[in-house]
């Protein structure tokens, strides 16, 4: 197992254990959260439904991670959407996707689910942080 997968305990720069949550929580790894969560400033990616799916997605597992040190399934993290306030509508969305269906979306249901996506993945972010 790599370093870094171990979430059970840490230890910092004086030799003390931390709990994971508040070693992820460190100014350092903060600054390495930053790079990815730039997606966040950019609208026009999240018309795609990528961006809306695993944006979500991995926002509930890091916050599974943080809370109870361990790696949750993407399947598993869809039942726990609702607690970042994913409308029900977008969690019947993101699973059917998951499932292989193929939805037609209209360029304003997009902009729309877009902008619910980027809200609740910045807040989420700096709720985690």
């Amino acid at each position: 197992m790599t370093p870094w997968l171990r979430f059970s305990a840490l230890t910092n720069k004086h030799g003390s254990s931390q709990t994971a949550s508040s070693s992820l929580r460190s100014k350092p790894f903060r600054r390495l959260l930053r790079p990815p969560s730039d997606a966040v400033r950019k609208p026009r990616l999240w018309v795609e439904d990528v961006y809306v799916d695993l944006g979500l997605l991995t926002l509930v597992r890091a916050e599974a991670t943080l809370t109870d040190g361990r790696l949750i399934t993407k399947r598993e993290a869809l039942t726990r959407l609702g607690r970042f306030g994913v409308p029900e509508d977008l969690v019947r969305e993101i699973a059917r996707r998951r499932q292989g269906d193929s939805l037609t979306l209209t360029t304003l249901q997009r902009v729309r689910r877009a902008g619910t996506a980027r809200r609740l993945v910045a807040r989420g972010i700096a709720s985690l942080l």
